[in-house]
């Protein structure tokens, strides 16, 4: 008898409960202790647009020589905005932020390669956007250069936010800084540099004329014209017999009967003393079309390098297009 009971009073006393626990789950609200929400809130919110008001890009280029580091005049300017308008003026300042800039891993920009020139804004009352922009200007310091060649950012964030708050993810601008390294000058010059003798090197082609890749005197008999022909990857490569100090390079111009502005305007040097492992020395730009066989586009080097092999490679010709046809009719290599 005791086995029966014990058997029947559990069920029973469950099902005699269960009203009672029906009744207390159609009485919770959703937000109550056992199933809380975050209350909705549509408060204004002051933030910066990713997308939207930069008089500069966000991103910018310094170049560094032998001799001295090439800054440019960026200056970004971004306003602040709230996302509905309030009856005070708000009252907005910007600083650097290292920790936000290194969220995503990238490499960190010392705050001093920037100036604040205008770090704190005013969002008028019954308006959504500050009065005047942030402003920060690229500043050429001991930040810059020591910067390793390279990308390396630096984050803008909202600091201090009167009256409001600030929104949560859409308060910071990121500026991208990359390093270059270039040793040629822009428009270069042979005066006052020296003709090394053809007799001094040899110059071999690849994918130039249409022919095998190998020795190319037609470039240095005074007489005969040379043009890439491949898509890929043409280039002229000087080889002394030893390594060498070279000033500049003139890669002179020829009217094969199409022009002069089918000719070399742009291109690459390399240099290397093994012919495996090169060092990228910058590009040399002509912007004036040559009008005879005698103008050269001409790679002036800030400071010689010294190298047994230098690798003209070509870039662009006068049309501004990818430089895989172009003409050339001799190739001189100067000393100082």
């Amino acid at each position: 008898m005791k086995s029966i009971i014990k058997n029947i009073t559990l069920p029973v006393l469950l099902i005699a409960a269960l009203p009672l626990v029906t009744a207390c789950s159609d009485d919770m609200e959703v937000g109550d202790t056992l199933h809380p929400t975050e209350a909705e809130n549509y408060d204004a919110k002051a933030y910066i647009s990713k997308t939207a008001d930069a008089e500069q890009s966000f991103s910018s280029t310094v170049t560094a020589t032998p001799s001295s580091l090439v800054v440019p005049d960026d200056v970004l300017k971004f306003y602040v905005y709230l996302s509905k308008p309030v009856s005070s003026d708000v009252t907005v300042s910007v600083k650097p932020d290292p920790e936000t800039a290194a969220a995503n891993g990238d490499a960190v920009l010392g705050a001093d390669a920037f100036s604040m020139r205008t770090s704190t804004v005013t969002i008028k009352a019954g308006t959504t956007q500050s009065a005047e922009p942030v402003e920060v200007a690229l500043q050429n310091g001991d930040a810059l250069k020591n910067m390793a060649v390279g990308t390396a950012v630096m984050a803008f964030s909202l600091d201090n936010v009167s009256g409001v708050e600030a929104s949560s993810n859409l308060k910071s601008i990121v500026w991208t800084v990359r390093k270059v390294f270039n040793n040629v000058k822009a428009e270069g010059s042979l005066d006052g540099y020296t003709a090394y003798p053809v007799a001094d090197y040899k110059i071999w082609s690849y994918g130039t004329n249409g022919y095998e890749d190998g020795l190319n005197d037609s470039v240095l008999d005074g007489d005969y014209c040379d043009y890439t022909q491949d898509w890929d990857n043409p280039a002229w490569r000087v080889e002394f017999s030893e390594p060498k100090e070279v000033a500049a390079i003139a890669v002179h111009a020829y009217n094969y009967g199409y022009g002069y502005r089918y000719c070399l305007a742009q291109y690459k040097v390399l240099s290397s003393d093994d012919g495996e492992n090169w060092t990228d020395n910058g590009t040399a730009v002509s912007s004036t079309t040559p009008t005879s066989n005698s103008d050269a586009a001409v790679c002036e080097f800030f400071a010689p390098v010294k190298a047994k092999y230098f690798n003209i490679v070509p870039v662009n010709d006068y049309y501004g297009r990818r430089a895989w046809y172009v003409f050339t009719s001799e190739i001189e290599v100067f000393k100082k």
